[in-house]
C-alpha cells in the first residue's frame, strides 16, 4: 500500500533515514558492534520528546544528560565491579542512603552521625554514646548509667546497662576506649556545659547484664548537691587519655 516505509538516502553531506508511520524498527541478529562516535549523542525520549536522556562521549568522558526525568530505573544488576569508582560528594546535596546524608560540608574535626548531621566531638576526639538515663547509685536498668555512690566525688565505679551500651552505633570505638587511663564524661543532655569527668583506673568488667567501669572522679561542674539526681537524661562520651 506504500503507506508504511523507510527511506534511506545521502545528500552529499550526510546519510539520512526517514520513517513514515512505522511503529517499530526491529533490529536483531547483530554479531558486531553498534557505535556512535565522540561528539554525537544517542537520544532516547518519550512520545512527546519532552522527557529524554542523551548518552554521548566527548572524546574524553562518557556523559549522560537527563531532562525532566523523575526516575532512572535500573533492574537486574548482580554486581558492579572492576575498576575504581570515585564519588564527588561536593556535587551531592540533600541525598541520603539508609538515613545517612551523602553530602560534603562537615569540618575536618566533625563526624557524620546516624541522622545525617555533622556533630563536633568533645575535646580529645571522643566517640559519643547514645543518651542515657541517670539512675543514681545501684544496678542500671534499661538505658541507664549508674554508680556505686550517689555522690559523684566518691564514685569508684560507673555501671552501664549491657544492652544499651553494646547497642550503640559506636560501640566498637567505645569498647576500644574502655581502657586504663582513658576519660569518661557524663553531661546534662539538655545542657552539655554541665558535665562531670572520670578517669578509668582499673580493669573494666563486661558482666552478664551490665558493664562495670572502675573510675576516679577528676572534676567537672557537678550540681550543688554533689550528685546528679536532679538530672534525668545524660550524655556519656568516651575520651582517649589526654
Amino acid at each position: 500500500t506504500d503507506t508504511d516505509y523507510a527511506q534511506f538516502s545521502h545528500d552529499d553531506t550526510d546519510f539520512n533515514t526517514a520513517f513514515v508511520t512505522t511503529a517499530d524498527w526491529n533490529v536483531s541478529g547483530l554479531t558486531g558492534n553498534f557505535w556512535i562516535q565522540d561528539g554525537v549523542g544517542l537520544k532516547i525520549s518519550d512520545s512527546t520528546d519532552a522527557d529524554f536522556a542523551i548518552f554521548s562521549h566527548d572524546g574524553d568522558d562518557f556523559n549522560t544528560v537527563f531532562t525532566t526525568t523523575t526516575d532512572w530505573n535500573i533492574t537486574g544488576i548482580t554486581a558492579i565491579q572492576a575498576g575504581t569508582v570515585d564519588a564527588d560528594f561536593d556535587a551531592v546535596t540533600g541525598t541520603t542512603f539508609n538515613a545517612v546524608a551523602l553530602t560534603d560540608g562537615g569540618a575536618a574535626t566533625s563526624y557524620l552521625d546516624e541522622t545525617g548531621n555533622y556533630s563536633e566531638p568533645p575535646v580529645g576526639g571522643a566517640f559519643l554514646s547514645a543518651n542515657y538515663i541517670w539512675g543514681g547509685a545501684g544496678t542500671p536498668l534499661t538505658n541507664e548509667v549508674t554508680n556505686d555512690q550517689g555522690t559523684l566525688k566518691n564514685t569508684s565505679e560507673l555501671r552501664f546497662d549491657d544492652d544499651t551500651l553494646e547497642g550503640t552505633d559506636d560501640f566498637a570505638a567505645i569498647a576500644a576506649l574502655l581502657l586504663l587511663g582513658n576519660i569518661i564524661e557524663i553531661a546534662n543532655a539538655d545542657d552539655i556545659s554541665e558535665y562531670n569527668t572520670f578517669r578509668i583506673n582499673g580493669a573494666v568488667v563486661d558482666g552478664t547484664t551490665r558493664w562495670d567501669v572502675p573510675v576516679e572522679y577528676i572534676g567537672g561542674t557537678q550540681s550543688v548537691s554533689g550528685n546528679m539526681t536532679d538530672l534525668s537524661n545524660v550524655r556519656v562520651s568516651f575520651h582517649p587519655a589526654e
